[in-house]
């Protein structure tokens, strides 16, 4: 279904949710019909009842702003890039391994299992912080990580 050319379905005033990474490109557009998106962007609008998953020039369109779903979509690739990105591997304890670069100097971050769970370090300290898997811990400390970015380059 093509919901732009459908008279009396809302075209405008949607709220961007999110951007989601699916495994594959396998999405369906739910307001153009386009197929094979990987980078899902969730709308929201005040007058319907779902949630609506779209691609990003969809995205755009429905909220009127050209630069926020695309910077979002890049973030949400950056930090695919980064968690697929090739980690140093300690495989006797499951551990693995990636230097960074912050505005407080070199950061080494470690996601490794401990008994039915995945925890991080940042340098020498361990959070208290526990994961089912390695992903939710690399997605947690990415996250993280990235708000510091953030911060950094709006005090800068």
């Amino acid at each position: 279904m093509n919901y732009w050319n459908k008279e009396g379905f809302f075209h405008k005033g949607y709220l961007h949710q999110g951007v989601e990474e699916l495994d594959e490109a396998i999405h369906k557009c739910d307001m153009c019909g386009k197929e094979d998106i990987r980078f899902v962007h969730t709308m929201y609008h005040p007058e319907l009842p779902d949630f609506l998953r779209v691609g990003c020039v969809c995205a755009e369109k429905m909220t009127n702003d050209y630069v926020n779903p695309k910077l979002k979509e890049k973030l949400a690739r950056n930090k695919s890039t980064w968690i697929h990105s090739k980690w140093k591997l300690e495989n006797l304890f499951e551990y693995e391994e990636k230097n960074f670069n912050s505005k407080y100097g070199r950061i080494t971050v470690g996601i490794f299992k401990v008994d039915d769970h995945y925890q991080y370090h940042l340098d020498d300290f361990i959070y208290p912080v526990y994961f089912k898997t390695k992903l939710e811990a690399k997605k947690f400390v990415f996250d993280n990580y990235k708000d510091q970015i953030v911060k950094y380059k709006k005090e800068s």
